[in-house]
């Protein structure tokens, strides 16, 4: 297959996907590649259970290829979120893409940021100021602040409260300017994490899967046409905070299995 950005290929339509298993709900997104490599309207496909990503990822791929009438051997470019969020889903959903990359050499790939994704979904495109916490346990969370087309703030595995007298600090020198829209995953605001809507932030709902699978096809498309590939074997999870099994094993004093 040839390396170009073309849409067309030997074994006819080539296309895009995007990967977006990082939440609970998970989701592709295949766009079909025109003659000039550009995308046409992309379809969203949900996995059919939720949390069950490892199992239900590559079928739901398979059985949207074959509903829109694509080849495997069509693919071109594939984008994956890179998390923090679900452990399993991230694994899963960059080990899907690193499978393909194995596969076609001249697959261009690319990771993106659970945030970016969040931030894009919930307009944050467009430059106001939007304040995304993810990844929450026990008052910690990834927590970022994308104003003005960029990350103004990023802080992973830390006090949720800390994070917001810094958002608050920083906008306090940006002059007049709007509230800025607090975008929190659905599982921060309730049970026991503790994160509610801070005083004077605009309550911003949670960015659906099709949405992030959408916002994920975008922002990878054009990483890819910037030339921002990612070699595949750095399609790394991001995880906000270390995961359980690790701390258990450091509080144990173990460096390295077996000791």
């Amino acid at each position: 297959m040839a390396a170009d950005r073309s849409g067309q290929t030997e074994s006819g339509t080539g296309w895009a996907l995007a990967v977006q298993t990082a939440g609970g709900e998970g989701a592709v997104a295949i766009a079909p590649l025109g003659g000039d490599g550009e995308a046409e309207a992309a379809r969203v496909f949900l996995l059919p259970a939720k949390k069950r990503h490892n199992l239900e990822l590559m079928p739901t791929i398979d059985a949207a290829a074959r509903e829109l009438g694509l080849s495997p051997a069509g693919l071109r470019e594939a984008c994956v979120s890179l998390g923090p969020g679900s452990f399993t889903g991230v694994r899963a959903g960059a080990a899907c893409v690193q499978m393909f990359a194995a596969a076609d050499p001249g697959l261009r790939v690319v990771g993106v940021g659970e945030a970016d994704v969040v931030a894009q979904a919930v307009g944050g495109g467009d430059g106001s100021a939007v304040a995304v916490v993810m990844s929450v346990k026990r008052g910690d969370a990834w927590c970022g602040l994308f104003a003005g087309g960029a990350w103004a703030i990023r802080c992973e595995d830390r006090p949720v409260e800390g994070f917001v007298d810094a958002v608050r600090e920083y906008t306090a020198g940006l002059g007049e300017h709007g509230p800025v829209r607090w975008a929190c995953d659905p599982g921060a605001m309730s049970g026991g994490a503790g994160v509610g809507l801070p005083d004077g932030f605009a309550s911003t709902a949670w960015p659906d899967a099709d949405s992030r699978a959408l916002a994920l096809l975008h922002l990878g498309r054009a990483g890819l046409g910037r030339g921002e590939a990612t070699p595949a074997d750095r399609l790394l999870p991001i995880y906000g905070r270390a995961p359980e099994a690790v701390a258990l094993w450091k509080a144990q004093g173990r460096s390295t299995p077996g000791n």
